[in-house]
């Protein structure tokens, strides 16, 4: 066993026998824990350093990357393999023993977590928290697992993308660099853009980056739009320019990925993506200054997001399908962004900018639901599964994910950046239920959850429904109801 006290004498004894096996004395106070078989004794400090110490020797080895914050509590699994530790940001850590490298990050609990402990076959990690809750994880299943990729923005940063497959990420710098990431294979390029993107954007299977920008002059400017080609790995020569542009404009690269939908103002039209040759440059003027647009998935439409209303418009012929006037619905007279269609075309959704997230059936463009999916901030990005069933939002911290068709009363929210609650967030779901999340402070995230059973995982991992206060803080003009059908009311 090992025990610390006041003076920061940190001792370990051999049960059986009663006999001292080593001491020492910290600078600080610590959490700690000795190995099964007690060669080998694992401490965390205040200041988030780690250290393994070999009993025998009193040799440290200095265990990298260290933590932020101090740990709580350390323990060890019962074949010594690996050791976890509890964190000051509600999360379980797992290191694998003999690399001393990070296994895993398993998180669920909304309050602070005080102790975990392993099963004694070491499949299952149990954590208690301060929130009432205990929670299990079962290690060779994978689930709660969230897999670190190790790229992070670097300092400079401006801005960030998330392909919505969750295949590509990017970011931009204030020197002009753009960097790609290409997450399954961990390669990047970097290309620089000399005039510096105001925004960009990804297509949906991550294989192209729009930039746009506007031209630095007082009064209306020019409004262009770069494209950077990912497997090519190499930006565009062409620019596409539209001018003047008071206030607003937007681009998205269609899902096909052969053409750009640029909006300058009230000028929408489209570009060939490989050439920038025009195909319709003035396809269609909008009734206001565009600041969104989202694109159905077999070119049909395009949705523009104007001050007040979002006009829907059929690519083919320039032609207004749809103007729908979210004033007095949504009491929202600003653009509404993130717009984006559902995979199957069914879906429109967008984002308010006070964080609620609007949801309308496309074969009648009535609103299908409206709820709050952020409080306090905006909806940063917005994206179906590919199924078209769920909807993630990412914003303030954390990634929602939002059973369509159940609205408000079908959605768990997952810890993205818990030290942060008012980071980015950016998302993107795989083919395979794959969440992948997006920020500046965790850089990219892939959480292992099937997208046919988000809900139904989340509910397991927090292992009851929502409480009345917690459903009264997040829904609360609405009335209590079951969020998981397997746990009963309460």
């Amino acid at each position: 066993m090992v025990a610390c006290d006041d003076s920061g004498l940190l001792t370990a004894w051999d049960v059986d026998s009663g006999k001292q096996l080593w001491s020492s004395v910290e600078p600080d106070e610590t959490a700690a824990a000795i190995s099964p078989d007690g060669s080998q004794l694992v401490i965390g400090h205040t200041d988030g350093r780690i250290e393994r110490i070999d009993v025998n020797t009193g040799d440290r080895t200095a265990i990298t990357p260290a933590l932020d914050e101090e740990l709580i509590d350390l323990t060890w699994s019962p074949d010594g393999s690996t050791f976890s530790g509890v964190t000051q940001d509600r999360t379980v850590s797992v290191w694998d023993a003999d690399t001393l490298q990070p296994a895993v990050v398993l998180r669920g609990h909304r309050g602070e977590v005080s102790q975990a402990v392993y099963s004694p076959d070491g499949e299952t990690i149990y954590a208690a928290g301060l929130d009432g809750s205990v929670l299990a994880w079962d290690l060779t299943g994978g689930k709660g697992i969230v897999t670190e990729s190790g790229w992070r923005p670097e300092p400079g940063f401006e801005l960030a993308a998330l392909a919505p497959d969750g295949s590509v990420a990017a970011a931009s710098y204030e020197d002009g660099r753009v960097k790609v990431f290409e997450i399954a294979s961990g390669g990047a390029f970097e290309v620089v853009s000399p005039e510096g993107p105001h925004f960009f954007t990804i297509d949906r299977l991550g294989r192209s980056v729009a930039l746009g920008a506007f031209e630095d002059r007082a009064g209306p400017r020019a409004f262009w739009v770069r494209t950077i080609d990912v497997q090519r790995g190499e930006l565009l020569p062409y620019r596409i320019e539209l001018d003047p542009v008071a206030t607003a404009a937007d681009a998205v690269v269609t899902w096909d990925n052969k053409a750009i939908l640029a909006a300058g103002e009230q000028q929408v039209g489209l570009w060939n993506r490989i050439t920038g040759v025009p195909e319709a440059p003035e396809l269609f003027a909008a009734a206001n200054g565009v600041a969104g647009t989202g694109m159905h998935p077999d070119r049909r439409w395009a949705a523009l997001s104007e001050s007040g209303l979002i006009e829907v418009i059929d690519l083919r012929t320039g032609d207004l399908v749809v103007r729908i006037d979210h004033r007095a619905a949504l009491g929202e007279s600003l653009p509404l962004s993130p717009v984006v269609f559902s995979p199957d075309g069914r879906w429109l959704a967008a984002a308010t900018p006070g964080g609620r997230v609007v949801v309308w059936d496309t074969r009648t463009w009535k609103q299908h639901g409206t709820w709050t999916a952020v409080r306090g901030f905006g909806i940063d990005s917005l994206v179906f599964t590919p199924d078209s069933d769920f909807l993630v939002t990412g914003g303030a911290g954390q990634a929602a994910v939002w059973n369509v068709e159940q609205g408000a009363s079908g959605g768990v929210r997952l810890d993205v950046d818990p030290s942060r609650p008012d980071a980015n967030v950016w998302v993107g779901v795989r083919d395979d239920g794959t969440l992948v999340t997006f920020t500046e402070g965790t850089g990219v995230r892939e959480w292992d959850v099937a997208a046919d059973g988000l809900l139904e995982h989340a509910c397991t991992v927090v292992g009851r429904n929502l409480t009345q206060e917690e459903w009264d803080d997040v829904l609360p003009d609405r009335p209590y109801q079951r969020t998981c059908s397997q746990y009963p009311s309460g």
